[in-house]
This record gives C-alpha cells, sequence and structure tokens, in this order.
C-alpha cells in the first residue's frame, strides 16, 4: 500500500538495481514506468579498485570467496568444490568476510578450518589490494539481494568472476565473456558446475586473461564506477525538480 500510494505522488522516483526487478515492479503494474529507473549498484571507487600492473605468471590459480560467511552467499557451494578438487594441484582456495555467529545460515570458522584446501583470512579491509592478489572470485550465491559488490569490484579490478544465475550476478557477470554462469546454486549439481568452472580457468590462463580483460572493459563502459552512479542519482534528482 506505502508503494501503491508513493507511486501516484508526481515528484517520486524508483530505483532498481536489476533490470529484472525493474520488470517485476512495472510489469505488476505497482511502479509507473515514467517513474522508475534501474541504477547499476552503489558503485565502486577506480582509485581502489583497478588491474595489477602486471598479470601474474605461474604459480596456482587463486580463486577468491569473499563475502559474509553464509551458506546461501554460496560459501558452501565453494568449499564443496574445493573439496573436489583437493587432490589435483593448481588451485588455491581463498576465503575472505565477516563472521556471522549468530545466524542459522552461517559456515563457522571452525568449519573452515576442518577443510585443508581453504586459506581463511577473515575479515578484510583492503579488498583493493587482496583482488590485485588473486586470480579469480567466486560467488555462487542464492541469497536475495541486488547486483553483488565484490563482483562490481572484481570487474574493476579486471578479473573474472564464476558466479550463480542469480539476476544481480548476471547484471554484471557475461556467461564465456567476463566470467561463468553455473546455472546450478544448491548442491553437488552447483558444486561440480563451480569445480568445472575453476579447472577450465586453471587449464587455461589464456582465456582467464580474456575474460579478465572484458571484465574490465565491462566496468569501463558499464556506469559502474562510484561517480558515475552518483551522476546518474544527481541527474534523477534533478529531473524530479523541474
Amino acid at each position: 500500500r506505502a508503494v501503491s500510494f508513493m507511486s501516484r505522488r508526481r515528484n517520486v522516483k524508483f530505483t532498481f538495481e536489476t533490470v529484472a526487478d525493474y520488470n517485476m515492479w512495472v510489469g505488476k503494474g505497482l511502479v509507473p514506468a515514467q517513474a522508475a529507473q534501474v541504477i547499476g549498484g552503489a558503485g565502486v571507487d577506480p582509485a581502489v579498485f583497478y588491474p595489477g600492473s602486471s598479470t601474474r605468471e605461474g604459480g596456482p590459480l587463486r580463486v577468491l570467496f569473499a563475502s559474509r560467511l553464509l551458506k546461501s552467499k554460496g560459501l558452501d557451494v565453494f568449499v564443496r568444490a574445493a573439496q573436489m578438487l583437493r587432490g589435483s594441484e593448481g588451485v588455491e582456495f581463498i576465503v575472505a568476510g565477516m563472521v556471522e555467529p549468530d545466524d542459522p545460515d552461517a559456515v563457522s570458522i571452525v568449519d573452515l578450518a576442518k577443510e585443508p584446501a581453504i586459506h581463511f583470512l577473515g575479515k578484510r579491509n583492503d579488498m583493493g589490494d587482496l583482488l590485485r592478489q588473486v586470480d579469480v572470485v567466486c560467488l555462487p550465491t542464492r541469497y536475495g539481494e541486488g547486483i553483488p559488490r565484490i563482483l562490481i569490484e572484481a570487474s574493476a579490478t579486471g578479473i573474472p568472476s564464476i558466479v550463480s544465475e542469480h539476476e544481480g550476478c548476471r547484471e554484471i557477470v557475461e556467461d564465456g565473456r567476463t566470467g561463468v554462469v553455473v546455472y546450478d546454486t544448491v548442491g553437488e549439481r552447483a558444486a561440480k558446475g563451480v569445480a568445472k568452472a575453476i579447472a577450465s580457468y586453471r587449464d587455461d590462463r589464456d582465456l582467464l586473461r580474456r575474460h579478465g580483460t572484458a571484465a574490465r572493459e565491462k566496468f569501463v563502459h558499464g556506469d559502474f564506477a562510484e561517480q558515475g552512479v552518483v551522476k546518474q542519482f544527481t541527474d534523477l534528482l534533478a529531473s524530479n525538480a523541474r
């Protein structure tokens, strides 16, 4: 009712992070199209998130999961994929994120410590530097949200991402161009899909570089930088004032 009331007011605008959310709200007549706009995320600072000066050559493929330590964020799938690839060489699995001890959906540090394939870093405040030290971001999320910020940060840094088919993920990750979309979100099939995608990057570093370059181009041309997002909001407010 509140949304319906607000949507009838002349100077009210609604913004959505994903085209899917826009289409749902406008398509159901909950929000008028002329009052709605898609603005892709909160934006990231390109002075903090930028590609490294050189591509890492040799060594294991470093795959990063960076998010709240929740199963619904895909951490359970990431850990299972690490277990599947444990016997093979050439991959390092890294987890960074905030512990959620009171959340029933949480994965505990104790559980992570039991998995020898996982290198747990804890919460990090230097994500720009950390991203320049890894090769791939993995976020097989099934959590209800807009565009996950870590995927925009990865794109800005010029590294590909392995994600679920979550609409927010697909706003920034193009399957086969800037990363890999895994079309299963839970269980063994999801973990196998993630493991397969990781193995493809491990075995084909040219593919890794191509997807990383395309991810950076997607960020540059997609208005995902902080200043571009701010301009979209200020333009929207200015149009509302006229």
